[in-house]
């Protein structure tokens, strides 16, 4: 079966909002080779952009204690008590199995952003109470709902730990996605309506 450059390129983009970057990349390179209008090539390089802020930045601040970037335990250490639904139990990322966690809430305090071409998502690096760092994948929201040391709770996360090499490139990182904003609290409060673009993740597809 004949596969079309449209087909290839929503493909690609399914893939990256659904985190599977490795693939994701692939897809968007062979888009372009089919069809170059598509933009195939600009948005692998985008997205190669974004991993790599994720990893380095990931890389030092889990590698080193004498991180120049901001400081963890001083962060992580200012973490305040959240009230939640007694259903869900309170976690750290390193508590959490692959995949979806449910009836689980992981807390933590945002450091920064990272960087994104096509802004949507927002990618964010945070760290939890054991100072571990990761990064939160956030869809439906404006850039000015979470700020750098905004303390953020998700609910029922969705985990990944990535470990792949692309064009000979090792990106290894925590992950934490949230689909729906319901799955979302910044400093202890839902996120309010003027910072709402939408209220779940949508890849944007081209037509064909």
């Amino acid at each position: 079966m004949k596969i079309s450059s449209h087909m290839c390129y929503n493909c690609a983009m399914t893939y990256k909002y659904f985190e599977d970057y490795e693939t994701s990349l692939s897809g968007f390179e062979a888009a372009e080779l089919l069809d170059p209008d598509l933009n195939g090539l600009e948005q692998a390089f985008n997205l190669y952009e974004i991993l790599e802020g994720i990893n380095s930045f990931l890389q030092e601040l889990n590698g080193s204690p004498t991180s120049s970037l901001p400081t963890v335990e001083s962060l992580a250490s200012s973490l305040a008590s959240v009230d939640l639904n007694p259903t869900y139990e309170k976690a750290t990322v390193n508590r959490l199995i692959e995949g979806p966690n449910l009836s689980k809430a992981v807390t933590g305090k945002v450091l920064f952003s990272v960087k994104n071409p096509s802004e949507i998502p927002i990618y964010y690096v945070v760290c939890d109470s054991d100072r571990t760092c990761f990064v939160i994948t956030v869809y439906g929201v404006r850039s000015t709902a979470i700020k750098e040391e905004d303390q953020v709770t998700l609910l029922d996360p969705f985990y990944h730990i990535f470990d792949f090499e692309s064009r000979g490139k090792h990106y290894q990182f925590k992950s934490l996605r949230m689909d729906f904003l319901e799955q979302l609290r910044v400093n202890g409060e839902i996120v309010s309506p003027e910072h709402v673009i939408h209220r779940s993740m949508y890849p944007q597809l081209k037509e064909a």
